[in-house]
C-alpha cells in the first residue's frame, strides 16, 4: 500500500483521518505518511490532545478546545473520583487489619496504627477528595 497525504491546517494541527478513507487533494500544506507510519503516529490520540507537525516531527499536545469544554472537566473528575475510589479499595485491608487488632490488643492496635499512619492519612485524603468532587 502507497502513501497518503495528511492535511496541515496553518496551526500546523494535522488532519487525522483514518488512512483507508477516500483520499481528497487540497490545495494545503501535507504530509506523506505510508500505513505503518500512519498507524505508529497518527492512528491514535490522548482525549483532550491533537495530533501537530511541528519541526518535521509529528507530537501530541494539549487541545485547549476540548480541555476547557465542561464535558472534558466532567470526564476529569469522574477519573479523579474513580482512582481515589480504587485507592481506598485497594487499602480497605489496613481498616479490617486495625480493626482485629483493637479487639484483641491495643498495643498491637497501636503499633500497626503506626505502621500504617502514611496510607490512613492517605485515606483520609482520598475520602476528602471524593466529597469535593461530588463523588
Amino acid at each position: 500500500m502507497g502513501k497518503k497525504k495528511f492535511y496541515i491546517n496553518e496551526e500546523g494541527v494535522i488532519e487525522v483521518t483514518p488512512f483507508f478513507d477516500k483520499q481528497i487533494n487540497k490545495n494545503e500544506e501535507f504530509i506523506e505518511l505510508s500505513f505503518e507510519e500512519w498507524q505508529e503516529k497518527l492512528s491514535t490520540c490522548a482525549y483532550g490532545f491533537k495530533k501537530v507537525y511541528k519541526d518535521g516531527e509529528i507530537i501530541e499536545v494539549e487541545d485547549e478546545n476540548i480541555r476547557n469544554s465542561e464535558e472534558y472537566k466532567e470526564i476529569q473528575r469522574l477519573i479523579e473520583i474513580q482512582k481515589c475510589k480504587d485507592y481506598l479499595s485497594s487499602t480497605d485491608y489496613v481498616i479490617s487489619k486495625l480493626n482485629e487488632a483493637k479487639i484483641e490488643s491495643e498495643e498491637e492496635y497501636q503499633n500497626l496504627k503506626e505502621k500504617y499512619q502514611e496510607t490512613l492519612v492517605k485515606r483520609a485524603e482520598a475520602r476528602k477528595r471524593i466529597n469535593e468532587l461530588g463523588g
